[in-house]
This record gives structure tokens, C-alpha cells and sequence, in this order.
């Protein structure tokens, strides 16, 4: 599969020979060019680091912490234009066989995307200034943020995966007109957060250092290459059985991971019916991947392992209430943390376990805490350690994120799950007018917390493509939509029928409004549905949210008081849990 990558750019200049008399005219006093700049940085930073290393009286106990920052810096794409590599963090994909129905899902793109209308009429009123901070986001955000295929999803030749580090400087603080400039108004937090990216090149998350990540890529690394003696646990949504929709299989897939991390099992995603190797790259750090085929000729011998397959242990997971939950986070950890079945497989998990977790301060909470976890960024931290949006989707994605992050723009993002039926048909009952509440709140949100000078715009989602269309109409360069058509992963417990390709196109578009809608400042969300609430928990911001009620009238002004915004507690109690 080619790699659809573009490199980090570290200055606008061109990577052409310098012209003659370079050398000598900067022998005179002239400035280095800001790539030579970066690279003297960075090599200074090493030198340090392997001197303190070498010399330092407590070196032993450093070495850990200073192999985290080298191999920060030499898996930035400038290390890669410069010939550097840091070796010792890389793992490399073994070469694979495949059968012809693998073939022909390896060819599987979903193919560049349009933006809707409605985000062109947003940007048209952007300033000049606006508009040259958002173009170096989206070209930023589109070169860094890729991720590394896996399994069916892998390139030709496999691109290494490498060990977890922490996001590393490469260069300083921006001038007036680069990056985010200077702070000329708005949100002084985003604009502190886009400062940071224009540093390390990758967009600020609520996870940026913990002692798991760096721990545990290398304990899966160890176990899928046979150094350690295998221990499993795979999320596993099997063929012909309901799983949940998008949001209710994201909030299973992470709390499988997070019962990996605690009991130390290498970690793995199988999908029966929709390779989920075609909607997303591994981060990089671990090949979280499963043979897709029951007969696949050649499958990862580990899991091929006769002894691992009578070894293994199905646990059916759906549909756990509370109290279940509860009694499992307990139960796993204490049975099989290091030991027991050496494979154990969750059958379609759908409840989130996560947030609950660290409630639980007699046994799974204080553990967590020890990993360095936290509850707020616990869902962002474990999300970004599995996953990239592949190449199509992030370009959409950061299309509109590239907005919604500028300091002078205060987004409500609004997400209306209108039901099942309104993707069967094409319903028109929904409008702006019969979800005038949600509309209101998001009102209520913005009077109150939007800052002076700030542009308000609301990003909704909906499964209704009737409400989209009709509600941005209703509101030219307010309302932002996507153009693709709302698709359920199941309608009413049913899975869709349809050939992979298409499928996978319609969830494409799910993974899109998600994604986006993570990068919202406050959100209104429809009580009883995991679409909303997953983004939100991902954008590990507590109290920006409000849960509103889809068939009830909430009571007036209900949005604009300060306890209407939801703890992560409290959304974790209810429908999909937490």
C-alpha cells in the first residue's frame, strides 16, 4: 500500500542547494537559515543527554528517561532528511502473504473529500491573519499527524513501528508571522496550545508524558516477537452478532486496552465483518492487528499458536450494566494480571470502563494512578497511544479542526441522534425547528463563555442528513456540517448489509464528525447516546458539556447555569457508561 505521508517542514525555505557564497556570506556575520538553526539545537540537546548519560552519578536511574528523549527526536521527519535513526526503538513488520479477497481490501481508499459549503462560507470571513494561521495548521496537521499502517492496512514496504517517547521542542518560539504569531486576542489557553505545536510539530493533547506508554509498547514488542512468553487480550467483534455503533465499540476497544496495560497482555483488535485496519493506522507504537481471514495462509504465528488457541479464554462482554462493570474492572485485575489463560478475547465490549475505573479506590484506581494515569486525559492518553486517522480522513478532519482551534474562534459543537430511522429513509422531520432546544443551548453556552472579540460558530453532527442540511442552511457561515451521508455501524440491532467497501465509506464519515468533534470548546450532546459523549471523554476536558434531554423540554436558561456542565463521573453513570 504507498504511503500517502508528507514530512515535517521545519522552515518555509527550500531544501535546494544553497547558492555559491553561502558559507562565506554567513562566515560574515549573517543569520543561519532556521533548519540549520533546528538542527544545531537538536544536536546540542543530544549532547547533553548522552553526556549525562555517560558522566552523571546517577546516570543508571536517568537512562530510561534520556533513551525516551533521543528516540523523541529521531522519529521526527527531519532526523529522517538528515539520514539520522535511533535503531534501538524501531519494529520492523515481518513481510506477509495474501489471499485474493485480502488483495482487493488492500486497495480499499475511501478517496479525497469535499468539504461541505457550509465550512467555505465560515472561512470567507476569516482575516487575513486568520487565514495564514490556518493554513500552516492544516498543512502542519496533515503531515504530522499520520500514523503507521498495520495489518490489512500496511504499506509495501511495511513502515517500522518504534517505541512510545514523549513530544520533543525541535524549534522556538514563533516570530509575529509564523505559526500562531504573537497573541493579538482571543483564547490566550489556545494560543499557548498552538505555540506548543509550532514546537513539536504535533497538536497538544491532555497526555503528553506518563511512565505506561514508553513500558508497555516495548512489553507488546517483546511478546508479538516471542522474547517474552505471549499474554493476550484481544477486543473481538465476531461476524453475524451486534456489537454497537461506532462510539459504543470505541469505548470498548479502549477499556480492552486499559485491562491490557493493567494485567501486562498484549493487546490486539478483531473485527469479523469490517477490517478495522482499513479505518485506521496504528500510532506507531504497537501492531494492534488480526488476521482478518480465518484462513489466512500465512497469520502472525502467535496467533496461529495451537496451544495459544486451546489456551484461550471468551468472555462474552456486551451490554454490562453498572454494577457488572464494576465487579469486572475488580476481577480482571486481580485473576489474570501477569498470569492465567494465556489468550483471553472480550466478545463485543460496548460499555466504558474507564472513567469507573478510578473510582474504584480499593483496587483498580490506585493502580492507575501508579501508571500515571489520570481520570480527565485517561481516554485521550490510551486513544492517541492506538490510533491515527488514516490519510483521507485526516485531511477532512483537519480541514475543519484548522478552525476550530484558532484563538479568535469559540466553538459549540451539537450532536443530535435523531434515531435509527432517519437512516433508513430520508426522513424530514427533522429540523432546525422540531431540535430548537439543542440550538438554544448551544446559544446559552456561547453568551457565557465566548471571550470578547471571539467569532462564534457551532460544528453539529447528527445521524439526520435532513438536520444538517437544513440547519446550516438556516444559518449561512454559523452552523458547520460535513457533506458525507450519516451511517450506523447497526441499525436497530441489525448489522448493515452491503458489501466492506461501502461500509466502510459510511463509517469514514462517522470517524470524521468524531474526530472533529473532539476539537470543540463546548459541547451540547444528546442524553442516551455514545456519539458525543466518546469525543468529549477523548478531549479529556470535564465540565464543558451538557447533556440535553432529546424528548424532554429542559427548564429555561438550563444551559447557561454553571452546574449544567457535566462532571466525567456523572456521564460515566449512564446509557454506554464511562
Amino acid at each position: 500500500m504507498p504511503a500517502d505521508k508528507a514530512r515535517l517542514r521545519l522552515s518555509t525555505e527550500s531544501d535546494d542547494e544553497s547558492p555559491p557564497g553561502t558559507t562565506l556570506q554567513r562566515m560574515k556575520g549573517e543569520t543561519l537559515s532556521p533548519r540549520h538553526k533546528n538542527l544545531i539545537f537538536i544536536l546540542a540537546t543530544l549532547l547533553f543527554v548522552s553526556t549525562l548519560v555517560t558522566f552523571h552519578p546517577k546516570r543508571a536511574e536517568y537512562k530510561e528517561q534520556c533513551l525516551s528523549v533521543l528516540g523523541g527526536f529521531t522519529s521526527l521527519p527531519i532526523f529522517k532528511s538528515f539520514g539520522i535513526r535511533h535503531d534501538d526503538a524501531m519494529l520492523k513488520q515481518g513481510s506477509r502473504s495474501w489471499s485474493d479477497k485480502e488483495e482487493k481490501l488492500r486497495e480499499y481508499r475511501w478517496g479525497r473529500q469535499e468539504v461541505d459549503k457550509s465550512l467555505k462560507l465560515a472561512l470567507a470571513h476569516l482575516t487575513d491573519r486568520e487565514t495564514r494561521m490556518r493554513e500552516w495548521l492544516l498543512s502542519s496537521r496533515i503531515a504530522n499527524g499520520s500514523g503507521v499502517g498495520v495489518g490489512l492496512g500496511r504499506d509495501d514496504p511495511p513502515e517500522n513501528l518504534r517505541l512510545w517517547t514523549p513530544p520533543a521542542i525541535v524549534r522556538g518560539v514563533p516570530l509575529e508571522d509564523e505559526g500562531p504569531g504573537k497573541f493579538e486576542g482571543g483564547s490566550l489557553a489556545k494560543h499557548i496550545d498552538l505555540v506548543k505545536e509550532w514546537q513539536t510539530g504535533l497538536p497538544v493533547t491532555t497526555c503528553e508524558t506518563g511512565r505506561w506508554q514508553a513500558n508497555y509498547s516495548r512489553l507488546h514488542r517483546e511478546m508479538m516477537n516471542g522474547v517474552k512468553p505471549p499474554l493476550l487480550l484481544t477486543y473481538h467483534c465476531p461476524a453475524n452478532m451486534t456489537c454497537g455503533g461506532l462510539a459504543d465499540r470505541f469505548l470498548g476497544i479502549v477499556s480492552t486496552l486499559m485491562y491490557s496495560v493493567l494485567t501486562q497482555r498484549a493487546f490486539a483488535i478483531r473485527w469479523d465483518v469490517r477490517p478495522f485496519d482499513l479505518l485506521f493506522d496504528s500510532a506507531g507504537y504497537i501492531d494492534w492487528s488480526q488476521p482478518y481471514m480465518a484462513a489466512d495462509p500465512l497469520p502472525h504465528p502467535i496467533y496461529d499458536d495451537p496451544e495459544l488457541v486451546k489456551d484461550r479464554l471468551e468472555i462474552e462482554s456486551h451490554n454490562l450494566g453498572g454494577n457488572e462493570v464494576d465487579a469486572f474492572d475488580r476481577g480482571f485485575m486481580a485473576r489474570w494480571k501477569g498470569v492465567g489463560p494465556k489468550w483471553v478475547r472480550l466478545d463485543r465490549p460496548n460499555r466504558g470502563q474507564v472513567i469507573r475505573a478510578f473510582e474504584l479506590t480499593d483496587s483498580v484506581g490506585p493502580t492507575l494512578s501508579e501508571l500515571g494515569f489520570d481520570m480527565e486525559s485517561s481516554y485521550g492518553c490510551l486513544l492517541d497511544f492506538l490510533f491515527r486517522p488514516k490519510a483521507d480522513s485526516l485531511r477532512l478532519i483537519s480541514e475543519y479542526t484548522s478552525l476550530l482551534s484558532l484563538p479568535s474562534v469559540f466553538s459549540v459543537g451539537i450532536q443530535i441522534r435523531a434515531g435509527d430511522s432517519v437512516m433508513r429513509k430520508a426522513a424530514k422531520g427533522h429540523s432546525i425547528g422540531s431540535h430548537r432546544g439543542f440550538f438554544n443551548c448551544a446559544d446559552q453556552l456561547a453568551k457565557k463563555y465566548a471571550l470578547p472579540g471571539q467569532r462564534i460558530v457551532y460544528y453539529l453532527v447528527s445521524d439526520s442528513a435532513y438536520l444538517k442540511i437544513n440547519a446550516a442552511n438556516a444559518i449561512p457561515g454559523k452552523i458547520i456540517i460535513n457533506a458525507q451521508k450519516p451511517q450506523h455501524t447497526e441499525i436497530g440491532g441489525t448489522t448493515m448489509k452491503g458489501n466492506v467497501e461501502n461500509n466502510v465509506d459510511g463509517m469514514m464519515g462517522a470517524v470524521t464528525e468524531m474526530f472533529t468533534f473532539r476539537h470543540t470548546d463546548y459541547q451540547v450532546i444528546t442524553e442516551n447516546s455514545g456519539f458525543g459523549k466518546f469525543p468529549v471523554f477523548a478531549r479529556g476536558r470535564p465540565r464543558t458539556t451538557v447533556v440535553y434531554p432529546l424528548k424532554k423540554k429542559a427548564p429555561k436558561n438550563y444551559c447557561s447555569r454553571d452546574s449544567s456542565l457535566q462532571s466525567f463521573e456523572n456521564m460515566g453513570r449512564y446509557w454506554s457508561l464511562g
